[in-house]
């Protein structure tokens, strides 16, 4: 996660109303104790939201007894002290943390795709996956996901349309569902896309904080030998610096 992806889409504003889902908000969490700025956004949202509040009452003319009048601001401190004193404790211990390494090797970026021109008559399933691909080459993620899941559905063999799905999974912030599109992709028999799908099954893994996994699938890329394997070595490499 990133600062532009947070202010984007006002995460941290959703962060405080509780409208984030429950792997985005350790995302957020994550990014917050890595980057200052953020941090910085937060407590000072908290506060603004818990000074309005209060101003809202004394406005009504309807202002409750003292305890109450604090209720916001309690809960501001309470959401700084709870990410500073109970997430920390659990993140400190990534290697590379701090200095946003993991932040870095979790970044994504579009797998290439170049269509293939088959002269044989395609199914349903693959039809579906082609139309889903041509929003996918113009950068529109999301709007590529529904064609790769009907095609999926119409064909679950169908290695190029499971591993696309998961690609756009991760591309649009869902990183769990990515991972089990991904990990589908892996037991197909297609030669084509098992590392590419270990290589960002691994970013999915990095982005919802299990450094285990991702290095058992980086390990797994470069036992492949495939032409993922060098920045496959080099993360796995910083993960366990």
């Amino acid at each position: 996660m990133k600062c532009p992806e947070v202010e984007r889409r006002q995460l941290i504003e959703k962060y405080l109303t509780g409208d984030l889902a429950e792997g985005e908000k350790e995302r957020l969490e994550e990014h917050i104790l890595t980057c200052e700025s953020c941090h910085e956004e937060l407590a000072e949202l908290s506060l603004l939201r818990a000074s309005l509040e209060e101003d809202r009452w004394a406005v009504a003319d309807r202002r409750p007894e003292r305890g109450l009048q604090w209720h916001w601001a309690l809960a501001a401190v309470a959401t700084l002290v709870f990410i500073t004193v109970v997430l920390w404790p659990r993140l400190a211990g990534h290697p590379g943390l701090e200095d946003g390494v993991i932040a870095r090797l979790s970044a994504v970026e579009a797998p290439p795709y170049e269509p293939r021109n088959l002269r044989a008559a395609v199914g349903e399933g693959e039809r579906r996956f082609r139309e889903a691909m041509v929003a996918y080459q113009q950068g529109d993620f999301g709007e590529a996901i529904p064609g790769l899941e009907a095609a999926v559905e119409l064909e679950p063999e169908l290695a190029n349309a499971r591993f696309y799905l998961g690609a756009c999974l991760l591309l649009t912030d869902q990183p769990d569902k990515a991972i089990e599109s991904l990990s589908l992709v892996a037991e197909l028999d297609d030669p084509q896309y098992p590392e590419w799908a270990y290589f960002y099954r691994a970013k999915a893994h990095l982005q919802v904080g299990d450094l285990d996994s991702a290095r058992d699938d980086l390990t797994e890329v470069v036992s492949l030998e495939g032409d993922l394997a060098a920045q496959a070595q080099e993360d796995l490499n910083r993960l366990t610096e």
